[in-house]
Protein backbone atom coordinates (compact mmCIF):
# COMPACT_ATOMS: atom_id res chain seq x y z
CA UNK A 1 0.00 0.00 0.00
CA UNK A 2 1.38 3.44 -0.96
CA UNK A 3 1.22 5.96 1.75
CA UNK A 4 1.90 9.93 1.72
CA UNK A 5 3.86 10.99 3.71
CA UNK A 6 3.14 15.06 4.84
CA UNK A 7 7.00 16.54 5.49
CA UNK A 8 6.88 20.57 6.35
CA UNK A 9 9.40 22.08 3.86
CA UNK A 10 12.13 23.52 5.37
CA UNK A 11 13.38 27.12 4.99
CA UNK A 12 16.38 25.11 2.95
CA UNK A 13 13.62 23.69 0.65
CA UNK A 14 12.52 26.86 -0.10
CA UNK A 15 13.52 27.59 -3.38
CA UNK A 16 12.40 24.08 -4.82
CA UNK A 17 9.18 24.42 -3.34
CA UNK A 18 9.17 28.11 -5.34
CA UNK A 19 9.84 26.48 -8.22
CA UNK A 20 7.03 23.70 -8.38
CA UNK A 21 4.64 26.44 -7.72
CA UNK A 22 5.69 27.95 -10.49
CA UNK A 23 5.39 25.04 -12.76
CA UNK A 24 1.39 24.82 -11.56
CA UNK A 25 0.94 28.67 -12.53
CA UNK A 26 1.62 28.09 -15.65
CA UNK A 27 -0.53 25.39 -15.38
CA UNK A 28 -3.00 26.98 -14.29
CA UNK A 29 -2.39 30.24 -16.51
CA UNK A 30 -3.87 28.30 -19.58
CA UNK A 31 -7.43 29.12 -17.87
CA UNK A 32 -6.72 32.20 -14.78
CA UNK A 33 -5.18 34.18 -17.63
CA UNK A 34 -2.28 34.37 -15.45
CA UNK A 35 0.72 36.20 -16.68
CA UNK A 36 4.49 35.92 -16.17
CA UNK A 37 6.25 39.19 -14.80
CA UNK A 38 9.81 40.90 -16.32
CA UNK A 39 11.50 38.19 -15.18
CA UNK A 40 9.25 35.16 -16.99
CA UNK A 41 7.76 34.32 -13.42
CA UNK A 42 4.38 34.12 -12.25
CA UNK A 43 3.66 36.68 -9.43
CA UNK A 44 2.84 34.81 -6.08
CA UNK A 45 2.82 37.54 -3.51
CA UNK A 46 1.63 35.27 -0.68
CA UNK A 47 4.27 33.07 -0.92
CA UNK A 48 6.92 34.25 1.48
CA UNK A 49 4.26 34.20 4.11
CA UNK A 50 4.36 30.82 4.41
CA UNK A 51 7.88 30.77 6.10
CA UNK A 52 6.94 33.71 8.77
CA UNK A 53 3.14 33.38 9.70
CA UNK A 54 2.53 30.69 12.10
CA UNK A 55 -1.07 29.90 10.66
CA UNK A 56 0.49 29.02 6.85
CA UNK A 57 2.29 26.13 6.43
CA UNK A 58 3.97 24.23 3.31
CA UNK A 59 4.04 20.28 3.25
CA UNK A 60 5.67 18.39 0.62
CA UNK A 61 3.76 15.12 0.11
CA UNK A 62 6.13 12.03 -0.22
CA UNK A 63 5.01 8.67 -1.30
CA UNK A 64 6.49 5.69 0.62
CA UNK A 65 6.39 2.82 -1.56
CA UNK A 66 7.14 -0.20 -0.05
CA UNK A 67 10.33 -1.72 -1.85
CA UNK A 68 10.99 1.49 -3.44
CA UNK A 69 13.43 3.24 -1.21
CA UNK A 70 14.42 6.81 -0.41
CA UNK A 71 11.15 9.28 -1.29
CA UNK A 72 10.90 11.95 -3.39
CA UNK A 73 8.46 14.86 -3.57
CA UNK A 74 5.63 13.74 -5.11
CA UNK A 75 3.31 17.54 -4.76
CA UNK A 76 3.16 19.92 -2.30
CA UNK A 77 0.25 21.75 -0.35
CA UNK A 78 0.27 25.56 0.60
CA UNK A 79 -2.33 25.83 3.80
Amino acid sequence: MIKIILEPVSPQQRDTLFRMLQYSLFEESLTDLNEMNGEALFDYPWFDLYFTEEDREACYGNPQIPGQGDRKEGGYGML
